[in-house]
């Protein structure tokens, strides 16, 4: 009950929406079916295998061929690091820009790895991933092209694309286990609270809508087992099987549908100006207040609240003082590495926004 209700909402904007095990909700990048999204079956039938695969230790949270769009003219991609864990280990050496490789960045251990019952690890999510990275590649290359025609299912499948980008970020995904925990001690204040006040708070604070029959049915069990379950549920790891971090995944299509609703625009950098992509890549609260994304070294969309009934998607050059903005953003968001086509533009941008980040 927890794992599901708690990450409805991971602070994307999102607010209540269907996390149902059976909705007619967008698959993995935008076509329709009753099985929901790819990911969402993938993580109800990974407790079914007898002889889980697990090859895949080090696992990119920002995907490689996505970091690759950001390299220079010559196929060298440059990066520069956060001082305190920047891997060089002379300390002259850190926080100084210099060629990278996409093995090393923008990755981490077992970031997608699930565990059965039994504690057996399995990498059928991030083999799900994959497989999507796949879909999501062929999207970007298509929706930057000015020769080819957005079609509605194009837009949508980008909208989704550019959703499991925000949700799939570790400290997103590590704020929805601690939100599922934080409920499981919220409900219970029900036996402190009154009925409308309690419902107002489930409300406010973890976008869970409950029915005056729903607060009654709860309100018949006793503080005892509201509290004997919020100790189990705060007790659990962030790769326990029950309640795994990775559900915060399932936030992908609610999220796909707030950007759905919202205008795009596709903007054009041209050399010798160009765009760079942190390891933080879209805003982790408030989507659907705006939000932009380097999606190339030439192109980033921006997406803005909708000025009309049908959101739009357009193609433009961007301005100087756009692409100084959506660069800035990644330069003060990343929280590792951020990686561009030209390392002398990364030490001054890092410079301008008051150095290498240290927090």
């Amino acid at each position: 009950m927890f794992a599901s209700i708690g990450l409805r909402d991971i602070d994307l904007g999102v607010g209540a929406a269907c996390h149902q095990s059976a909705c007619n909700c967008t698959n993995s990048l935008g076509a329709t079916g009753t099985n929901g999204p790819l990911l969402l079956r993938q993580l109800r039938v990974m407790q079914n295998s007898n002889a889980p695969v697990f090859e895949k230790h080090n696992q990119h949270f920002v995907p490689q061929f996505w970091q690759r769009n950001f390299a220079d003219n010559n196929n060298q991609l440059y990066g520069i690091y956060r001082a305190s864990v920047d891997p060089k280990r002379n300390p002259r050496q850190k926080g100084i820009p210099r060629p990278v490789s996409t093995v090393d960045t923008m990755t981490q251990n077992w970031t997608y790895t699930v565990f059965t019952p039994l504690w057996q690890p399995s990498d059928e999510v991030e083999d799900a991933l994959a497989k999507i990275e796949g879909e999501i590649k062929n999207v970007i290359s298509q929706i930057v092209d000015p020769a080819v025609v957005v079609t509605p299912e194009l837009r949508e499948r980008f909208c989704a694309a550019l959703a499991l980008t925000a949700v799939r970020l570790p400290h997103v995904m590590a704020r929805g286990h601690r939100r599922a925990k934080e409920l499981a001690w919220a409900l219970c204040k029900i036996t402190t609270m009154e009925r409308d006040d309690f419902i107002e708070m489930l409300w406010t604070e973890y976008a869970l809508p409950l029915s005056q029959f729903g607060y009654e049915e709860l309100r018949h069990r006793p503080l005892e087992s509201f509290v004997a379950t919020a100790q189990r549920i705060d007790g659990l790891s962030p790769q326990d099987w029950s309640l795994p971090q990775v559900e915060g995944l399932l936030a992908f299509d609610p999220t796909s549908t707030i950007i759905e609703q919202m205008d795009l625009s596709l903007v054009e950098a041209r050399s010798p100006e160009c765009f760079v992509l942190g390891d933080t890549p879209m805003p982790d609260s408030n989507l659907a207040a705006g939000f932009t994304v380097p999606l190339t070294r030439s192109w980033a969309v921006v997406g803005t609240p909708a000025a009309a009934a049908s959101p739009s998607l357009t193609r433009r050059r961007a301005t100087p003082d756009e692409i100084e903005a959506i660069n800035s953003w990644q330069a003060e968001n990343f929280l590792y590495v951020m990686v561009g086509p030209d390392p002398s533009y990364l030490a001054k941008l890092a410079a301008r926004v008051g150095g290498v980040p240290t927090k």
